[in-house]
């Protein structure tokens, strides 16, 4: 693959998605009537798979070790669910889709990729998976007698249990109306939202991802964040396809500026909204 590594962009869950698909392929799994019905649509298979890397229960299988971090199925559903030219907006646990907005044809993203390695194995993980597991419902309370008591990382579940509302009542619903819109304005100011929240109250960016976040704005984006489960990886920025040249080497130029270190693992590319995994 040309995807980089530990960089945000889910190359572990490509990787993830296309083992299953090749499996099922070589099994013949689409005409087996247990498959079928255990796994009857691409979101569905999505969800299976997500539950093969995080070890979550799908249907009639039990809980497992799992083999990545706990997160949910985002990055398999926008793996197998995506229409080319098109935002997705799912909710999730269980996984659904809410709507599809057009995208705009004359804006693209940039993808900055910081050169910071967003490691998510050995303590990493197990850092991760802790917080994650903090974030489920009771999950930052202890029960003495029969009454609820919470625990030492109470405030921070707290903080981050109001990040996840606001960003999932406000941000997310706020970003596809604005894309619907065209309302660039709108749409800059809620993934700034978004950005600040990562920075403040997730607590999981760093110096080269805020940087590069402040730079593509700077530099005329009308929005970009840092993406994935952060601690470095990669910055999207939504910008005008006529200047996605100029503002990609102005951008480009600025960070290696400010990082000269990082430039040997710094990537940079230009991208569309694409289709589904699928085979070639």
């Amino acid at each position: 693959s040309n995807l980089p590594t530990s960089a945000g962009l889910s190359s572990s869950t490509a990787l993830v998605v296309t083992l299953a698909m090749a499996f099922v392929d070589a099994n013949d799994l689409a005409n087996d009537e247990c498959w079928r019905a255990a796994v009857p649509t691409p979101i569905a298979f999505a969800e299976y798979v997500a539950a093969i890397e995080t070890g979550e229960a799908y249907g009639d299988f039990p809980v497992d070790g799992g083999v990545g971090v706990r997160g949910g199925a985002q990055d398999h559903v926008a793996i197998v669910c995506a229409e080319v030219g098109s935002a997705g907006q799912f909710k999730y646990l269980p996984a659904q889709l809410e709507r599809r907005v057009p995208w705009p044809e004359d804006y693209v993203i940039a993808i900055g990729v910081s050169g910071v390695h967003a490691t998510k194995t050995g303590n990493a993980r197990a850092a991760y998976n802790r917080l994650a597991d903090a974030m489920r419902p009771n999950g930052g309370w202890k029960m003495e007698d029969g009454r609820s008591k919470m625990d030492d990382a109470s405030a921070e579940v707290l903080e981050r249990r109001a990040q996840f509302r606001e960003e999932t009542d406000v941000i997310v619903p706020g970003v596809g109306d604005a894309i619907r819109n065209r309302d660039w304005s709108k749409l800059g100011s809620l993934v700034d939202r978004s950005q600040s929240l990562a920075e403040t109250v997730l607590r999981n960016q760093v110096v080269e991802t805020i940087h590069l976040a402040r730079s593509a704005r700077e530099h005329g984006a009308i929005a970009a964040s840092a993406f994935g489960a952060g601690f470095g990886g990669a910055v999207w920025a939504m910008v005008q396809r006529e200047e996605a040249d100029r503002f990609l080497a102005a951008w480009r130029a600025e960070y290696e500026r400010a990082f000269p270190a990082k430039r040997a693992r710094a990537k940079w590319a230009l991208t569309y909204p694409a289709g589904p995994a699928r085979r070639v």
